[in-house]
């Protein structure tokens, strides 16, 4: 039996959940790693087994991460949004964009943050959302808004 018999066999919104799936995990691992040869300066005497130990722990955030993403998709595809129908496609591509920007987003936010701060983004920096006018133009004249939104 081929290949593509057993693929043609699998559901098409379990090989479109699969794909996603490894699309994100991939971005999500890329952005770790990039944060890591970014900012590897900053902790040069790091043993390697814990280094092992940060990206596999990394790495089941990751993961746990991509299946909160995709749970709507596998639970809603099934009902009337089917990705092999153009409506549902549609509706699908838009909520993975916008679930995919919005965690580029906050990724930027951490790559920044570290950068300036030198610790990890946390909670405390919601704190900063009370006062807009304080917070936005430090944003501004801190981070590399401008080519981060070409990016």
């Amino acid at each position: 039996m081929k290949v593509r018999d057993v693929l043609h066999r699998i559901p098409a919104r379990l090989r479109f959940a699969a794909v996603a799936f490894l699309i994100y995990l991939g971005i999500f691992t890329l952005l770790r790693v990039a944060f890591w040869v970014l900012f590897r300066d900053t902790a040069p005497d790091v043993p390697r087994a814990h280094l092992v130990q940060a990206f596999y722990l990394g790495l089941k955030f990751d993961i746990r991460l991509t299946v909160w993403i995709l749970l709507p998709f596998l639970l809603l595809g099934w009902w009337r949004l089917d990705p092999a129908l153009r409506l549902g496609r549609c509706v699908w591509l838009a909520y993975l964009t916008a679930a995919i920007s919005v965690c580029l987003v906050i990724y930027g936010v951490d790559f920044g943050h570290y950068e300036w701060v030198h610790s990890r983004i946390g909670v405390g920096v919601l704190e900063h959302c009370r006062q807009p006018g304080i917070a936005l133009p430090v944003v501004w004249e801190s981070y590399p808004i401008v080519r981060w939104t070409l990016a």
